[in-house]
Parts: structure tokens; sequence; C-alpha cells
């Protein structure tokens, strides 16, 4: 099988100890001090030393790639509106509902302050009901905003759906891209999409259906994410399953036990409620994801069998 989607540069890295642990990724850039997915909350991220940012693409009535997890702005801006229904002009002037009051970014606004710094982007691209009205509007974003290191090697573009993968080799060839999902059902398929990597709900790998996907996924040299990661226990659970990165709120505490992790510490098993969750997790996965993926997944084989060669 051949692909264009390149693997993915943003794996494993290694600490003062010289063992293989996983990178540090700030959630919807999340440093604590600052509203999600604000450019002074990925500013926040960098200057706390994560190796990575993870945030959420949307986009405007007129075509502008915004940051923005939710479908409306209720949530974070106190206006019930869809973000999709919105001009620029009318999103630039909102600000946050948290304190320090912030405003909506572009992608612009954040690749131009992200290519002077070293860090990498791993994007959660919403829009999954209609993926044509984004992707070519993030290529010509990223074409727009030069950086030293090609944007390719710095970004990971993360989607929900196959029907975003032909799109994304039309319009943004060579960018590695990974899965976002709570179902590993569905995760399976993309085994068979050469460098396709995975960023999945890591209570999921807990449970029983997880169980020995990682070691699967590793086997074919895919790298593995994990959200959202803020228990110690869980990232010590993160460092034994040796996963590339861990999507977190808590990038301080993550940072502390990555760099203190010696590969020898057996550690405790994970609490019992911990381990609850994950199983409670397994099975809202399985009664919520046949829907979920009926309504919304497209299947890999009918995302385009010739441009994926699957």
């Amino acid at each position: 099988m051949t692909s264009s989607i390149p693997p993915s540069p943003h794996s494993t890295t290694q600490n003062s100890h010289g063992v293989v642990v996983p990178q540090a990724i700030a959630h919807r850039g999340n440093d604590q001090r600052h509203p999600e997915n604000s450019l002074e909350a990925i500013q926040g991220a960098v200057e706390a030393g994560c190796d990575g940012i993870e945030a959420d693409l949307r986009v405007s009535r007129d075509g502008v790639v915004v940051l923005a997890h939710d479908r409306t702005l209720e949530r974070c801006f106190g206006v019930d509106k869809a973000v999709c229904d919105c001009d620029w002009a009318y999103l630039q002037t909102l600000e946050t509902l948290r304190e320090p009051r912030c405003r909506i970014p572009r992608l612009a606004d954040v690749l131009q302050y992200l290519a002077g710094q070293n860090v990498w982007l791993l994007l959660d691209i919403k829009q999954l009901d209609n993926p044509p009205s984004i992707i070519p509007q993030i290529s010509s974003t990223l074409a727009a905003v030069p950086s030293s290191t090609p944007w390719n090697a710095r970004l990971t573009l993360g989607c929900w759906t196959a029907a975003f993968l032909p799109l994304i080799q039309a319009h943004l060839p060579g960018f590695p891209v990974a899965l976002i999902t709570f179902s590993l059902r569905y995760a399976r398929q993309f085994l068979a999409v050469p460098n396709v990597g995975f960023n999945l709900n890591q209570k999921l790998l807990m449970g029983p259906l997880g169980r020995g996907f990682v070691d699967e996924a590793r086997e074919k040299k895919r790298a593995v994410y994990v959200w959202t990661v803020n228990d110690e226990e869980l990232v010590s659970w993160c460092l034994r399953a040796r996963v590339d990165g861990v999507v977190t709120d808590c990038a301080a505490m993550v940072r502390e036990k990555v760099a203190a992790w010696d590969g020898k510490q057996v550690g405790h098993r994970v609490r019992r409620r911990l381990r609850a969750q994950a199983w409670t997790m397994s099975l809202a996965a399985v009664l919520f994801g046949w829907f979920f993926e009926w309504k919304y997944l497209l299947p890999v084989k009918k995302a385009g069998s010739k441009q994926l060669h699957v």
C-alpha cells in the first residue's frame, strides 16, 4: 500500500534519564490561566514548556478559520449563535465570559505567533457534518503564513471521519493526519490507511475493548495520542503504555511526571474509580458509537479507495 499521508513527525521523546516518554500537549491551548482556545492560553502553554498545542477549528460564515470547540458561542461567549452562522467581522468583537476576557482568534493569528516558537500543533478539525467547508480554508491559511520550518513538519491534522481524507489529500498533501475518535471499532478501519495516527480517549484504551490497540498501532508505526489526561495515575498509565502524546489541561503535572519517569517504576494499579470510569466509557462508546458512526462517520472504504489505496 502507498499513501500521500506521511508518518507523524511528532512522536515520543527522551527525558533526562534517556527513557522514551510521551510529549505533553496542552488541551485547547489550556494553560489554566486563560480561556480555552484563546491566543493568550496558547502563549501561556508555550511559556510553560509544552511540546505541543491541541486546538479546535471551525469556520465562519465568510470562510475564516477560527479556534472554537463548540458549535455555538453560548458556553464560552454567552451568545446563542452558531459559529458557522456568523461572519468574522462579528466574531472578532466577542469576548469570553471567563476572566481574563479574551477574543476569539483566527487560525492565521495563531500561526503567526507560533511561526517563531518551537512547538507543534495538533488540530481538532470540527465541521464533521460538512468537511468541504473547512479543509480548503485551512490550506489557504497555512499557505498565507510563512514559517522557517514547513507547516507540514509542525502540524498534524486531526479529523473525525474518513470523509476528510480525500479532501486533505487534495488540498493538504504531505500533512500528517490523526483520527480523533472514541470508537475503537472505527479506529481499527484506519489501520488499513498507511501512516494515519490516532488521537483517542484515554479511558477507552484502558477498558476491555482497548487492550492491545496501542501495541497494534505501534506495530504499524502509528502515532497514538490520548485525551484528556488530568490525573497523575492516568499519566503513569500513559507512561507504561508508551503512548506518543498526552493531551492535558494539567501540563505542568504531566511534564513533572514525564521528567521523573525512569522506566523502571512499576507504579500502583489505577484506582477502582478510574477503572470503573474506563469500563463505563467503553460501554457508552459501544452504545452511542454505533449511532454516531451511522450518522456522521464515513467508512474508510467509501472515502475514495483509489486516492487512499486501501
